[in-house]
């Protein structure tokens, strides 16, 4: 073992000159400091494989990107998703903190990141300009054109996140669509009634710490990925609004349709954004086909469809009369077909249960015993939306 008077010159007492190291504790030192060098190095090498290297943040534009844990959180979500369809294609709507990071995460995502900042031309033919003050003056390629669309406003206020919201329904492809939407938690009810989403557990956040609370909210149920779907007392709620659908009673019987709610979107159907994700799925029956009806369980009728109904109507179907809605069969998603309210109306079976009633459809479809339907209503066109899933062939 090597001793301290080895390595360490140590002056005599009263000795003015300046210290020095010994030729052991020189080479010693060098050694040290040049593995510190490396370790410097290599944790920056590290570094930059990890984060992906932006433009920085312009405070004008409103811009504020994720860190690095939001952003794999969801490239990795968006990716999930494109899995599970034939043509994936993704819209990112003022978010290209998202875009980077799928590009890093997989080069052949395919990515268009539509942004108001030209310093993203850098992506080349990906990135297309888009203010959301002008939300439909886009391309017209990319009309309809994206099954999976993430949108990060850029403003916190109601007016952006109509206008890109307007700018979602112009992209969304007819069908089984995905929509992701960060945007701040006083966003949440706006969120509901304009697109139909709901909020996730997993929350978003960024590199510059906001003092907003951000969300992030999804048209589909994520499963455990996101932290699923945020649960916000349902059983209770269902109890309370259930008391306020059984009290009183109507002096007149009449057949109502719902009134729409104010919504931003007005569009012909084959553009209706499919925003909701099957909700309601059940198989037909030889007695349904008979009476040309679909029964409903009560709760799901609540939970999918009459919680984006006024109170006033809901109260109606809850007293026994029948509420006339349109619907659109989207089983062809390039040639979808309406039923007016006149031909489809709700009403409430003596179980609670809701019987859909529309033989014109039955008639079209030819329905067979065990076919496979789904339903779900959309809250933009105040619709319900009919998909024929599957059928048993004899």
């Amino acid at each position: 073992m090597e001793t301290a008077k080895d390595t360490v010159a140590v002056l005599p007492a009263g000795d003015d000159d300046t210290p020095t190291l010994s030729s052991h504790a020189l080479e010693a030192l060098k050694e040290f400091l040049a593995e510190q060098s490396r370790a410097v190095e290599e944790a920056s090498s590290a570094a930059a494989e990890d984060d992906v290297a932006l433009v920085s943040e312009d405070w004008r534009l409103s811009q504020f990107w994720y860190n690095r844990e939001t952003a794999e959180t969801v490239a990795n979500e968006v990716l999930n998703l494109c899995r599970s369809i034939d043509s994936p294609a993704i819209a990112c709507i003022a978010c290209p903190t998202l875009y980077a990071y799928l590009k890093k995460i997989d080069p052949n995502a395919p990515a268009q990141i539509l942004e108001y900042d030209k310093r993203f031309e850098q992506y080349g033919s990906e990135f297309t300009f888009y203010d959301y003050n002008l939300p439909e003056d886009l391309p017209s390629s990319m009309k309809h054109s994206y099954p999976i669309i993430v949108a990060d406003p850029p403003y916190l206020s109601q007016e952006c996140l109509e206008k890109v919201a307007k700018t979602i329904s112009f992209l969304t492809k007819p069908g089984q669509a995905y929509l992701l939407l960060l945007t701040g938690e006083v966003q949440s009810g706006r969120a509901s009634e304009l697109l139909g989403l709901r909020p996730c557990s997993f929350r978003p956040d960024h590199s510059s710490k906001l003092g907003n609370e951000f969300r992030l909210f999804t048209n589909y149920d994520p499963g455990t990925r996101l932290g699923g779907w945020e649960q916000v007392c349902m059983y209770s709620g269902f109890a309370l609004s259930y008391s306020f659908l059984s009290m009183g009673k109507p002096s007149e019987k009449r057949l109502l349709t719902p009134l729409n709610y104010s919504c931003i979107c007005n569009c012909h159907a084959q553009f209706v954004a499919q925003f909701s994700y099957i909700q309601i799925k059940k198989k037909i029956t030889r007695d349904e086909i008979v009476l040309g009806k679909v029964v409903i369980p009560f709760f799901e009728t609540f939970e999918y469809i009459l919680r984006y109904w006024t109170l006033d109507t809901a109260q109606s179907l809850e007293d026994g009369y029948g509420v006339l809605v349109d619907m659109w069969d989207v089983t062809e998603e390039n040639a979808p077909k309406k039923y007016a309210g006149e031909s489809v109306c709700l009403r409430k079976l003596y179980n609670d249960d809701v019987s859909l009633i529309c033989i014109e459809l039955f008639n079209d479809r030819g329905f067979g015993d065990g076919d496979e339907i789904g339903l779900y209503w959309d809250p933009r066109s105040s619709c319900l939306m009919f998909k024929l899933l599957s059928e048993i062939r004899a």
